[in-house]
């Protein structure tokens, strides 16, 4: 038993030990799996999270290329429309000028006491003088001494007066400021602003994340053919300038069976001299009639730019042009539709200080004979003290240096007041209008020239100026207004030329002597007494002896009218109080301040000459400050305020500033069915900004796209 009982024990030992060798596989395929799938499950978690982020990136990468695609077909739309100008409207953004940044004037908006904002019942109205093209002052005539803008041609200003870059500053100037109506005269390029207009709103639209298809500015304007007599302005460039209103039609909706534009018309005036003119200024107007959407009020704009001349002469103008519009508004005015009138209307708002404003009556002078002399022509020229001799050819006011016939180098001719010059081999060479000779005259070197002769001269002796071919053809006036009016020369007489004076016939010969080798003698056909003139100062001054009852004495000529500087506010006191009386002592005083010019011992050969003028100036300023009843009556039922008085006190100190001179001009008056309550600051409140303009003597020279300032009011509804 006890054998039996080991035997069981064995067998069960025997038993555990073969389970467990069974088991131990087990236990291991199973260990095997378990880390099988903890390695599985690792490697899966990994593979999601990477697979997860790079979905995530994926993601990413799509949004940010889809981002991209908008932003190139926004920026194709941009391009679309720039190019759509013709290439005119430069993104100044991309062209910067080195040491220049185009930027706008710093000016904010400010209002009336008392106001608050109402913006249904509001809109924004803005007078612009862009300053045409032509007149810029890239294209002025570098022989006229009378400069249009004489820091035109100054290499770093040069950039600013082209059109391409002053398109997109005047477009700024209008869309930045949220002027919903906008006047604008000297516009010569009207498809273009009205495109740039659309083009800019359009781009502001898609940046406000607004889309349009339609237009959101609409433009009428008119002009007069007008000669610009640029000698070098481009074919291209001879456009009409005109006036133009531009209104946003989401905000108004435009009467179409209203729309005025005309020409002012033909005026006589009596001028200085006795005579009478018929004057056809080429100025005009435009109205159009618009509607406010929420308001449903009517409002009729009307802009204009009246004559630009600062005299007598051109205030009498302005007075008839003025007096013909106000007739036209009293026409159009019906019931309670408002009138707003922005314009440049080239008039003092006070009695000018004629100094600031680059005006001043001077004694009367004789014109430069050398003024407008011909220095055309083939020369030979020499420097003094060399011996070559240079074939030079002088044409258009360009002063070339040929050689076989070959141009070797050129040079401009200037002409300024007393003086003609050129730079060469970076010198600046003078010819003087004093000279008796062609020599020019530097600090290092003198080039004489004489006229292109053959065989070629073994010396070049400069050329003396011959004085009577110089005055052939041409109608000079004294300084109590007198007509001569000079024959045109005659080669085949070399030594004498015809003049007339009245009905009365003279003769000028070449006198004789070496002191003035260019002297002339005028002599009357029939009767005594003779008038001189000498080379010694170069200008048209006679010395007259011995003429029948008249002592001696010196006259003068000029080829321009004698004509007048004017300061007084005639046309403006018009406009805002046509009851007003004119001082008679103003009368008096112009009348007498005209007069004396003459009182340094000026004279005429025309008998009775001082009696004629002092009747012709009385009677001319009489009609000048004349006003009947019936035109006062227009303007006293208009009753036409302006905006900017009625908010900043005062008209604003200039709103034209260029060559140092400056002035104001730029009005926006409006009836009373409109009240103004915020205006657009001037700049000169920003003391940086008008620390720059006075540095450069103006608007545009401070990188400003006019040389006018814009005026903006925002308008109520009464």
């Amino acid at each position: 038993m006890v054998r039996n009982s080991t035997q069981d024990v064995e067998s069960g030992a025997s038993s555990t030990r073969n389970k467990r060798k069974t088991s131990l596989p087990l236990i291991i395929a199973l260990a095997v799996a378990l880390v099988a799938a903890i390695v599985f499950m690792v490697v899966f978690v990994i593979y999601q999270n990477k697979h997860a982020a790079a979905q995530a990136d994926l993601e990413l990468k799509k949004k940010l290329l889809a981002a991209a695609e908008a932003e190139i077909e926004a920026g194709k739309k941009r391009l679309g429309g720039m190019t759509s100008l013709a290439e005119e409207l430069l993104d100044t953004k991309t062209t910067p000028v080195p040491g220049m940044e185009p930027v706008l004037m710093k000016r904010t908006e400010v209002w009336g006491k008392d106001f608050e904002p109402d913006k249904e019942n509001e809109f924004n109205i803005m007078q612009l003088n862009m300053l045409a093209d032509k007149y810029c002052g890239l294209f002025d005539d570098p022989m006229n001494p009378e400069i249009e803008n004489k820091y035109a041609m100054l290499p770093q200003n040069q950039h600013i007066l082209y059109w391409r870059y002053r398109i997109s500053l005047i477009v700024a100037e209008i869309i930045a400021n949220k002027a919903d109506i906008v006047t604008i005269q000297g516009n010569d390029h009207p498809e273009a602003i009205e495109k740039a207009l659309n083009v800019r709103a359009k781009v502001k639209e898609e940046d406000d994340s607004k889309q349009t298809q339609d237009d959101i500015w609409k433009c009428e304007y008119f002009a007069r053919t007008k000669s610009p007599n640029k000698k070098y302005l481009p074919s291209d460039k001879h456009k009409e300038d005109g006036s133009t209103i531009c209104w946003n039609v989401t905000i108004f909706i435009q009467d179409k069976e209203f729309t005025k534009r005309a020409a002012y018309e033909n005026q006589e005036l009596t001028n200085l001299d006795g005579s009478t003119s018929k004057i056809d200024s080429g100025d005009v107007y435009v109205a159009v009639k618009l509607t406010h959407k929420e308001k449903k009020k009517n409002l009729i704009v009307v802009t204009t730019q009246l004559a630009s001349e600062k005299t007598l002469e051109g205030e009498a103008i302005r007075m008839h042009q003025m007096k013909e519009l106000m007739k036209k508004m009293k026409e159009w005015k019906k019931d309670d539709t408002a009138i707003i009138v922005a314009a440049d209307l080239n008039a003092f708002p006070i009695v000018e200080d004629p100094q600031k404003a680059g005006v001043r009556n001077t004694a009367p002078e004789g014109d430069y004979i050398l003024e407008n002399a011909n220095l055309e022509g083939k020369f030979y020229c020499q420097v003094e003290g060399e011996s070559d001799i240079t074939a030079v050819e002088v044409k258009d006011n360009l002063f070339t240096l040929m050689k076989d016939n070959k141009v070797v180098r050129s040079n401009y001719i200037k002409n300024e007041q007393d003086r003609f010059t050129m730079v060469f081999d970076k010198e600046k060479l003078i010819l003087k209008k004093n000279s008796k000779m062609y020599k020019w005259i530097g600090p290092k070197k003198t080039i004489v020239c004489q006229k292109f002769v053959e065989p070629k001269p073994a010396k070049v002796a400069a050329l003396t100026f011959d004085l009577l071919p110089n005055l052939g053809g041409k109608t000079f006036h004294d300084s109590f207004g007198q007509k001569y009016v000079i024959d045109k020369y005659d080669e085949s007489k070399p030594g004498s030329i015809d003049m007339k004076i009245g009905e009365n016939k003279w003769t000028i010969t070449k006198g004789s002597g070496s002191r003035f080798p260019n002297k002339l003698i005028a002599k009357p056909d029939e009767g005594s007494g003779q008038c001189t003139l000498t080379s010694s100062d170069q200008k048209y001054e006679w010395y007259c002896t011995d003429l029948p009852r008249k002592n001696n004495f010196k006259m003068v000529w000029s080829q321009k009218r004698n004509d007048y500087n004017f300061n007084y506010p005639l046309v403006y006191d018009y406009i805002t109080a046509p009851g007003k009386a004119i001082d008679p002592k103003v009368i008096t005083d112009l009348k007498a301040d005209i007069i004396a010019l003459n009182d340094n011992g000026l004279g005429s050969v025309v008998e009775h000459a001082s009696t004629n003028h002092y009747t012709n100036v009385t009677s001319a300023v009489d009609k000048i400050f004349s006003m009947d009843q019936e035109d006062q009556d227009y303007s006293k039922t208009m009753e036409l305020l302006s905006s900017q008085k009625q908010l900043y006190t005062n008209e604003p100190e200039q709103t034209f500033w260029k060559n140092d001179i400056r002035y104001t001009k730029n009005y926006i008056f409006a009836t009373n069915e409109l009240t103004p309550v915020s205006y657009l600051s001037y700049p000169w409140s920003d003391k940086k900004t008008n620390d720059k303009i006075e540095r450069v003597g103006g608007f545009l020279d401070s990188n400003y796209p006019s040389d006018n300032m814009s005026l903006m009011t925002k308008y109520r509804f009464t």
